[in-house]
């Protein structure tokens, strides 16, 4: 998960240095498939050790940067903020 994490760190910087906005836009679209790929690990991780708050809070910004308010609600009572 922290691989796709980071491929989607990466990608959202170059979405900000760009001044051409049809190329930010397919660097945001890329940026947020590598999230959603993070997520699915980082879920994963979650329901395997479902105590462990990193994790939950990882998820929560992960799902309000994908625009998932419940869930990230959810992560944040569940990371214990």
């Amino acid at each position: 998960g922290i691989t796709y994490q980071n491929k989607y760190a990466a990608l959202f910087e170059k979405r900000n240095n760009t001044d051409d906005n049809d190329l930010a836009n397919k660097y945001d679209k890329q940026a947020k498939e590598e999230l959603r790929k993070a997520m699915k690990y980082f879920e994963k991780a979650a329901e395997i050790n479902p105590d462990k708050k990193e994790y939950w809070d990882v998820l929560s910004r992960i799902y309000t940067t994908l625009d998932m308010q419940k869930k990230a609600k959810e992560a944040l009572d569940k990371a214990g903020m």
